[in-house]
């Protein structure tokens, strides 16, 4: 939306402008930061309006309950509980292996396979069934979302010049929900590995960001499982003339689209905590990231500003393994290399020129970055535990041991199946993937490629697969591909955990937009604000659909086109805003996901799709006095997912505010493949939401 047309819709102008240490104990994390809001809150309005307004110093602000009720009783599928096969019993057929015909039992032989995943039953392990729910107890929450959030800021001004603004935001989570609990899984085959990280032991992180290196992303973050303190804005701000410098932790917010994001490139997003299912149109306002950054901004000659910055780098934050809105599958570790990658020392730049002349504006920009959204690949699991299976895990155990491969051994220099499989990127661990039906599955809602994965798995992460009888199947064999994995699942005794990394990787942004607001003698057509842009980065880094270590490299075109009016149906209401929105993207979806992986399913491995078309639609509708204001948001995937919102807000005075809003998904608004679009990822959403607050 043009800038104009937001300083009409309750503050949104202000929220894209500003944007959005020690290790403590969880338990002292909890009450300390349940403390700061109920104290906060206390004294906040007493503070507002006490002596401080003496010293020039401002505070404001609100405190606010939010919750989320659940309308659907399926759990999120992500899941450890939700998982949609622990009600199902699963039969698994154990195949021989390929390459225990050469390299096993014919040991430094270099013969071809002499039989296929596809040919040899193993006599006596047919028919193997499991239930994933005998292990993963399963569970319905009545509740998505519950905190009570409390945010206050300052404005300081030194002099004419200079000044402070600084916003506090802090939450608590009283933890209402009916949780998985990784330690409910201590007595099957040891649990959780003690070198798994944080967040795959006890209960989910619901606010806390458990990066591996034992500090927070986020400088001025404070967090843990249910609680969260930031400092989201903490900057200095110099105004002369044409020139305006800010300095320090800040958002920063470029372009005008609701959901897409073309143009805003600044900066990540942080999911954890309500996804991007908050008040539609508060536009990000709560999910932005902060950095730290030097941002100036110039009004050259002609009415052209330029708009610049260079911000250390955050990524963008996921929902921790097994919280409610939780997008990656529960059955995989992920290794954020943030620390141990080095990316906390890196730092992005970027320009923009924009200038309005009449009815007519044009924007460009170039930005320098690391792509927040980060990219996976296959990775080693670091947990050394031998095969649990009885037959088939024992066969293979005692077979390593026999013919060890050197290169496999551990530090110690110890040779085992253990370390084989830690190499190969899987622990045999409770809580992983138990059938091939399930692997498959859950590959085709990710949009992987379930063979070309299970493949690089075998070869991109060590040498060592082989050793313990695996061996790649042809490209797009799923006959042999479903037959190898069960008969490692039932080699394993149950389950086996898949480990990915996560990095980031650095690209180039360019990106040209225009504006028009148009005339008309039909009243609903003149003065809508029109805005193009379009956005184009070569060479950009993707996950790989079968989570190869090389990653996958293309170039990316990204088009949205915004149309936003007010309009005054009739003298007895105020004027409506109404949005319109089209985007389209060559390469990826909405979150980064490269379109090759959709339209798999758990029978099939995915064909792809060319090209994906969003369009959004929203509104808001106050009522007169302003005292209620409906409003409404739509995301609809033109390949059959929808996403909606209707909302009521109710401002009853005294700074008083009550929000009500419904989020439904489906992935299958019509087509017969939720995998072909971009909600069928998410079509667990189906909830109400109440907000209730008071402002200071």
């Amino acid at each position: 939306m043009n800038e104009k047309s937001l300083r009409g819709v309750g503050g949104l102008a202000d929220v894209r402008e500003t944007g959005r240490g020690r290790t403590v104990s969880a338990e002292r994390g909890r009450y300390a930061a349940l403390a700061l809001v109920s104290s906060m809150a206390a004294v906040a309005p007493q503070i507002a309006h006490a002596g401080f307004d003496l010293f020039g110093l401002e505070i404001q602000g609100f405190i606010r309950a939010e919750t989320a009720f659940n309308l659907t009783d399926n759990g999120n599928p992500n899941n450890q509980n939700g998982n949609v096969f622990n009600k199902q019993t699963i039969s698994r057929d154990a195949y021989l292996p390929p390459a225990l015909t050469t390299t096993i039992l014919i040991p430094g032989a270099n013969l071809p396979e002499l039989i296929t995943w596809r040919d040899v039953p193993f006599p006596g392990f047919q028919n193997n069934e499991v239930r994933r729910g005998d292990e993963v107890r399963s569970s319905h929450t009545l509740i998505n979302y519950d905190v009570l959030r409390l945010e206050a800021e300052t404005r300081y001004e030194f002099s004419e010049n200079l000044t402070l603004n600084a916003r506090v935001r802090a939450l608590y989570d009283a933890d209402l929900y009916k949780d998985f609990d990784y330690d409910s899984l201590n007595g099957i085959h040891g649990g959780m590995d003690p070198a798994e990280p944080k967040a795959y032991h006890g209960k989910p992180y619901n606010l806390g960001n458990p990066v591996p290196g034992g500090r927070n992303p986020n400088p001025l973050e404070w967090s843990g499982r249910n609680y969260f303190v930031d400092i989201p804005t903490f900057t200095l701000g110099y105004s002369k003339g044409p020139l305006n410098l800010r300095v320090g932790n800040q958002s920063i917010a470029w372009g005008q689209a609701l959901f897409f994001r073309t143009f805003d490139t600044p900066e990540g997003l942080d999911l954890r905590r309500h996804l991007f299912v908050d008040r539609a149109l508060e536009e990000f306002g709560d999910e932005r990231n902060s950095s730290l950054a030097v941002r100036l901004s110039y009004q050259l000659p002609g009415d052209i500003l330029l708009d610049s910055y260079i911000a250390k780098f955050q990524p963008s934050i996921l929902p921790a393994t097994n919280s409610v809105y939780n997008v990656v599958p529960a059955q995989f570790t992920i290794h954020d290399m943030f620390f141990e990658g080095g990316f906390d020392q890196k730092y992005s730049y970027g320009v923009r020129l924009k200038a309005d002349y009449g009815d007519w504006g044009w924007q460009a920009m170039a930005a320098r970055r690391w792509n927040p959204d980060g990219v996976f690949r296959w990775t080693e699991s670091k947990v050394e535990r031998p095969f649990y299976g009885q037959g088939i895990g024992q066969l293979v155990n005692t077979l390593y041991a026999v013919t060890p491969d050197p290169t496999c051994a551990n530090a110690a220099g110890e040779n085992n199946a253990a370390t084989a499989f830690t190499h190969i990127g899987l622990s045999n661990e409770p809580g992983g993937v138990y059938s091939a039906a399930e692997y498959f599955y859950y590959a085709a809602d990710a949009r992987l490629d379930g063979v070309e994965a299970l493949n690089h798995l075998l070869t991109d992460v060590s040498s060592c697969a082989n050793s313990l009888g695996a061996s790649p199947v042809d490209k797009g064999d799923y006959v042999a591909a479903y037959h190898e994995v069960d008969t490692f699942m039932i080699a394993a005794g149950d389950s086996l955990r898949g480990h990915i990394a996560r990095e980031y990787f650095q690209e180039n942004v360019f990106g040209l937009g225009a504006s028009y607001v148009t005339a008309s003698e039909i009243p609903f057509f003149d003065g809508m604000i029109l805005n193009l842009e379009t956005s184009y980065t070569p060479n950009r880094t993707f996950t790989d659909v079968g989570l190869a270590s090389s990653f996958d490299r293309r170039d990316e075109w990204v088009t949205s086109l915004v149309a936003d009016k007010w309009y005054r149906y009739t003298d007895a209401f105020p004027a409506a805003l109404i949005i319109g929105q089209i985007m389209y993207r060559t390469t990826s979806d909405l979150v980064g996901r490269l379109l090759d992986g959709y339209g798999g399913t758990q029978q099939k491995t995915p064909g792809g799709v060319n090209g994906v078309t969003y369009v959004v639609l929203g509104g808001q509708q106050p009522f007169p006095n302003r005292i209620f204001e409906a409003e409404f948001a739509t995301l609809i995937d033109v390949r059959g997912g929808a996403f909606a919102q209707l909302g009521l807000r109710w401002n009853p005075g005294d700074g008083w505010h009550v929000e009500g809003f419904y989020n439904g998904t489906s992935g299958k608004m019509w087509g017969d493949n939720p995998n072909k679009n971009l909600i069928g990822s998410v079509d667990f959403i189906d909830e109400f939401t109440l907000r209730i607050g008071k402002e200071f």
